[in-house]
């Protein structure tokens, strides 16, 4: 690339990417002047009111937003901000661009420090607990439904692409229907698995990390089914589709009743919000297969599937951990 020379115009959000090794390796910011744009204002929620809650790139900015709505979750979201950048240099980035380490280490190398350590230790309360204790106000809890239902649109748009046009790729690609039929249940199953096993823990409530994973893992997969040909290689895909589709739809109807009034409004706008998915994804995936061939929506779920987590991640980074966050003035919910 030619200094001075602009691309990828569209590209708007690089998780981490200043963390990345090979942008030092390739030294793009020294030799060809990349520069990062950092907008101020990370993300709006406005209220029927007039009011608004905003999150800024500076955590003393999304304090004072919060604040006109809670003193109490203004200090939390402070506190948890000057703790997330100490967790991240410790932890969080460096772990992120090495090859996993074995459990036993992971956790050695967590009780090595009192921040990493703290965090490890709130893993014996629910996350309902420590949310409770850290935040009271509902407008600040609506944005882990916003989170969800986001996520919710995108799962489904796929699962719409999926279920509709996926017969016609596996009859192209030699298949026959009672491996296509077989292959499809899977998603079902693997959803009802999902299901059970959140109904029977809450560690998952108000963390952002099961949302932002699931929607990793079904980008990942709405690209395997882009690029396999066979039963075998698809059938995994399948489950983990069906296990990411499970989660994203029991955070969404849980966000959406676990919390005081108009919980059926919001329990609708639930519903609503599969139902878009499900027409559009289908509508703009034909669109896309007759114009480009029985793979081409894949891609575009997997586009969708990036916007979600955009529109997720842009103030998740800043909100990530809350559930977990540790500070010297956490009130142990346990003692309450």
């Amino acid at each position: 690339t030619t200094p001075g020379f602009l691309h990828d115009t569209h590209a708007i959000y690089h998780m981490m990417v200043d963390y990345a090794p090979p942008l030092k390796d390739l030294k793009l910011e020294e030799d060809y002047d990349l520069k990062w744009i950092y907008p101020e204002i990370q993300v709006v929620m406005p209220f029927s009111d007039g009011k608004y809650l905003a999150l800024y790139k500076d955590p003393e900015r999304s304090y004072q937003s919060i604040k006109q709505f809670s003193a109490k979750d203004a200090q939390a979201f402070r506190d948890f901000a000057r703790w997330s950048e100490q967790a991240m240099d410790l932890f969080l980035a460096p772990a992120s661009y090495v090859n996993p380490m074995a459990s036993l280490d992971q956790s050695a190398r967590l009780e090595a420090n009192e921040i990493t350590r703290r965090d490890d230790e709130l893993t014996g309360f629910t996350p309902k607990q420590i949310v409770d204790s850290w935040f009271e106000n509902e407008r600040v809890r609506a944005l882990f439904l916003y989170l969800a239902c986001i996520a919710n649109v995108a799962t489904y748009f796929t699962i719409g692409v999926l279920r509709s046009l996926f017969p016609k790729l596996g009859e192209q690609i030699g298949m026959g229907t009672p491996s296509i039929g077989a292959l499809l249940s899977l998603i079902t199953l693997s959803q009802v698995v999902a299901f059970a096993i959140l109904a029977r823990t809450s560690r998952w409530h108000y963390r952002l990390i099961p949302v932002f994973t699931s929607q990793a893992l079904l980008l990942l997969s709405s690209l395997m089914v882009y690029t396999f040909s066979g039963v075998g290689e698809f059938a995994p895909v399948m489950v983990v589709i069906g296990g990411c589709t499970g989660l994203t739809y029991y955070s969404s109807i849980y966000y959406s009743l676990n919390t005081s009034g108009a919980r059926g409004a919001r329990s609708g706008i639930h519903e609503a919000l599969i139902g878009v998915g499900i027409v559009l994804g289908p509508l703009f995936g034909g669109v896309v297969a007759q114009a480009w061939g029985l793979r081409a929506p894949y891609l575009l779920s997997a586009g969708v599937i990036t916007l979600g987590m955009i529109a997720t991640m842009i103030f998740g980074l800043r909100l990530r951990g809350i559930d977990r966050a540790t500070n010297a003035t956490f009130k142990d919910p346990g003692n309450q």
